[in-house]
């Protein structure tokens, strides 16, 4: 798959095309660049990086290696999200990175989208993907340190925040570890620096009885139960990935 999906990136072929021509053959030229990038895949690195393109929720986006690649576990983010939003609520994602998400959600709602990054790449890949995908007059993108540059008020908060322990980064896979942005995958020491921050912050941005949705990591539910309860955020519900491990956690403050 990854071998067909590096050759149509190469030849400009759609998926229907591509099986109308198996007996074309390609020039010196193509076939060169498709074995530099079958051995860029060899070692590793992710086929969204080599063909700088990732479905997610049915939509193209962008992305190298500035951004994360978008998970479909994530989808069952925007999911929930979609099963609470409203027409015309003010939306902040912190942490957009590619603006999968925000970008799949202005894609099916009128609302006021704000979406924040620390990196200013990801910043740049996010409003391509938002042109990309016919949204860019509903989001507004800024760049900020978690909600350092952000001013108001907002109906639900939504992030997906880097939450991998530091000292388990260089255990990843190769293709995540030696590719995707630490940046983007670093949560601190116990992984659950950025749910503290936007959690002990939350109030401040929120108006009463908002929401807020975060991706958290498989083992980390019941940390998440205790920070919410810290900050007196009221537990609404938690939800499972496809693999029946813990995924979302929604809360109200």
């Amino acid at each position: 798959m990854d071998a067909k999906l590096i050759l149509m990136h190469i030849t400009g072929f759609d998926e229907i095309k591509f099986i109308l021509n198996q007996k074309e053959e390609i020039s010196n030229e193509d076939f060169c660049r498709y074995k530099i990038l079958i051995e860029e895949r060899a070692n590793s690195k992710p086929t969204q990086y080599i063909i700088n393109k990732c479905e997610f929720m049915a939509h193209d986006f962008y992305v190298d290696e500035n951004v994360l690649i978008p998970r479909p576990d994530t989808e069952i983010l925007v999911e929930a999200c979609m099963k609470y939003l409203k027409p015309n609520k003010k939306i902040l994602e912190i942490g957009t990175g590619s603006g999968c998400i925000t970008i799949s959600l202005a894609k099916r709602f009128d609302c006021d989208f704000t979406a924040v990054d620390i990196s200013e790449k990801a910043i740049e890949i996010a409003k391509l993907n938002a042109d990309k995908n016919n949204v860019s007059d509903k989001i507004k993108f800024i760049k900020s340190d978690i909600l350092s540059e952000i001013n108001g008020k907002f109906d639900i908060i939504i992030s997906n925040p880097p939450y991998i322990k530091k000292s388990e980064i260089d255990s990843l896979e190769k293709n995540v570890r030696d590719y995707e942005p630490h940046l983007a995958l670093d949560g601190g020491n116990d992984g659950l620096d950025f749910y503290r921050k936007i959690s002990e912050n939350a109030k401040n941005y929120l108006h009463p009885s908002s929401l807020i949705f975060f991706e958290i990591g498989h083992d980390q539910a019941l940390d998440l139960h205790n920070i919410f309860n810290e900050n007196k955020i009221k537990l609404i519900e938690d939800l499972k990935d496809y693999n029946g491990l813990d995924r979302v956690i929604i809360g109200m403050v």
